[in-house]
């Protein structure tokens, strides 16, 4: 069975993922199956593009991008962080190929953002039955209860790992709506997470919620007593069963490449830290000191700053 992979990167940010294709091609057999990965971007350099196609070299794997018309395609949607690259991947519709997924792929389409090492199988995932289902993720108790309250949301979900039922988001026109809700619902006061709040009210009655393995923040292990409310009743069991093996590992608000494990750690999630560079030093040595030398750079100088 075919594993279709959606990010949404500019060329800044290729470098990291292709760390989380290689985690992906590391922790998947050759024999389960190809790997597709899909990119909207609004443009990614020949040469990252070929660096990317060296990594799926030797597995049975490709790499695809596509460039977004962003003015035409997301209208006037809320920018987040001064860009709208996370708005990206509502447009899948459009740029891929949605019957060769459902022919091939059993429908779904798994997206990951860029600061996301996979450390584990994923056949259950591009297994799931999702008939009469929108989309699939984990919820997100990291956001201030008022969020749900604001939107009316049932079991708010974050938007960092999304797996996708392409032929429900294609029949209901999902993307259609996403925009037209966005554009007359949000102001400036909801860009915090303007895409994610959107997803979450859209598909609000058609979400299936995830165990925390496939969405693991790593500062979990630093605040896991504080996760848990009456907004996610046995929320804490499925954290308790992710601390001892994450599937999707996310660095949110931790990113290894500007931080060296000293300053974001405090001894508890250094494992998880060293895999990223791990992983990232099996593409070659020249990535690995792109990444390790200002991160630990960043770390000494915010130690000296305190």
């Amino acid at each position: 069975m075919e594993k279709n992979f959606l990010f949404a990167a500019n060329d800044g940010y290729a470098k990291f993922v292709g760390v989380t294709i290689k985690s992906i091609l590391n922790t998947n057999p050759i024999g389960g199956g190809k790997c597709v990965f899909h990119i909207l971007t609004d443009g990614i350099s020949r040469s990252n593009q070929e660096w990317l196609n060296r990594i799926c070299t030797g597995y049975n794997a490709e790499v695809k991008v596509y460039i977004v018309d962003e003015d035409n395609d997301l209208k006037s949607l809320e920018s987040y962080r001064g860009n709208r690259y996370t708005w990206y991947r509502i447009l899948f519709c459009k740029y891929l190929d949605l019957e060769e997924i459902k022919e091939n792929g059993n429908g779904v389409l798994l997206y990951l953002d860029v600061d996301i090492l996979v450390d584990g199988c994923l056949d259950d995932l591009f297994r799931m039955d999702m008939k009469g289902k929108s989309i699939a993720a984990c919820p997100d108790t990291a956001c201030n209860p008022t969020r749900y309250e604001k939107w009316n949301v049932k079991n708010y979900i974050g938007a960092g790992v999304i797996l996708f039922n392409v032929d429900y988001w294609q029949e209901h026109h999902l993307p259609e709506k996403c925009i037209e809700w966005g554009c007359h619902e949000l102001n400036d006061e909801d860009n915090d997470m303007p895409d994610q709040d959107t997803i979450n009210v859209i598909c609000n009655d058609t979400k299936m919620l995830l165990p925390v393995k496939y969405n693991f923040l790593i500062w979990f292990q630093k605040h896991y007593g504080d996760l848990f409310n009456k907004y996610n009743p046995g929320f804490e069991k499925s954290v308790s069963e992710a601390l001892q093996h994450p599937v999707i590992i996310h660095y949110a608000t931790a990113n290894p490449w500007h931080h060296f494990a000293s300053d974001i750690l405090h001894g508890k999630t250094w494992k998880w830290v060293m895999l990223w560079y791990k992983t990232a030093l099996s593409i070659d040595f020249y990535h690995f000191v792109r990444y390790v030398v200002p991160a630990f750079r960043n770390s000494i100088v915010n130690m000296i700053n305190r």
